[in-house]
């Protein structure tokens, strides 16, 4: 065989019997970490420090820096070949034991929502010892609200029933009237009592439900808080 079959072959054998090294030198490219929890990372080290490792993710070689405590790895092996194990100390042992379990706390039993209105922004501004105080002046003021509106009620309709008894015996059964003014009496009765019942009625039963609904949300920031409600 001529020196040149030789060259011609040897060129064409030549590319791959360099694959493997060429494999080899891709998964030497980078960096490997063997955490001891069995975990394996491909990195680029940037940094060896005494007790910490500094890197850079294989997937993000630009990417941000991370850094690793050498007492959570088992072993590194670095691109140019070398290996570097790590042994753990018995106080490194007790150290990364797990702590007990901690209870969370405990929940409230309301969770505090953002507040609607300037009512809403004050109370949740007050402090706990203040909200007891503060629940019963607004269910005091619904109280006398409904006392209100129920007393405007009522007068409305005795003082409408007076007059119109008035209006009946003084009229004959053709409706007539036979002392004109008796009936004058009872018609000034019953609109006086229309009047009196719609200034007081509806006045007291808004002011009921106006602070009927601040006294409520008082009561449910005292329950979210764990203040006592009286």
């Amino acid at each position: 065989m001529s020196i040149a079959s030789q060259l011609r072959i040897c060129c064409l054998v030549l590319p791959f019997a360099l694959l493997p090294l060429n494999g080899i030198a891709q998964d030497t490219a980078w960096d490997v970490l063997t955490k001891r929890n069995g975990d394996v990372l491909e990195v680029l080290i940037v940094e060896n420090k005494p007790d910490e490792i500094l890197y850079r993710k294989r997937t993000d070689p630009e990417g941000p820096i991370y850094g690793i405590s050498k007492s959570e790895l088992l072993s590194v092996r670095y691109r140019d070949g070398k290996t570097e194990s790590f042994t753990i100390t018995m106080d490194q042992f007790y150290d990364e034991k797990p702590s007990p379990p901690v209870a969370p706390p405990a929940q409230n039993r309301y969770a505090a929502r953002p507040p609607r209105n300037a009512f809403e922004e004050s109370v949740l501004a007050l402090p706990s010892h203040d909200l007891p105080t503060t629940y019963d002046f607004y269910r005091k003021q619904a109280n006398n609200g409904k006392l209100l509106g129920l007393t405007g009620t009522v007068l409305q309709i005795a003082i409408n029933t007076i007059g119109l008894m008035i209006i009946t015996n003084n009229t004959d059964s053709y409706g007539h009237a036979t002392n004109q003014k008796a009936v004058n009496s009872g018609v000034r009765m019953i609109v006086a009592g229309s009047v009196t019942g719609l200034a007081l009625g509806p006045i007291g039963f808004i002011k009921w439900a106006k602070n009927g609904r601040k006294s409520s949300y008082v009561k449910k920031e005292m329950q979210r808080r764990r203040v006592e409600v009286r």
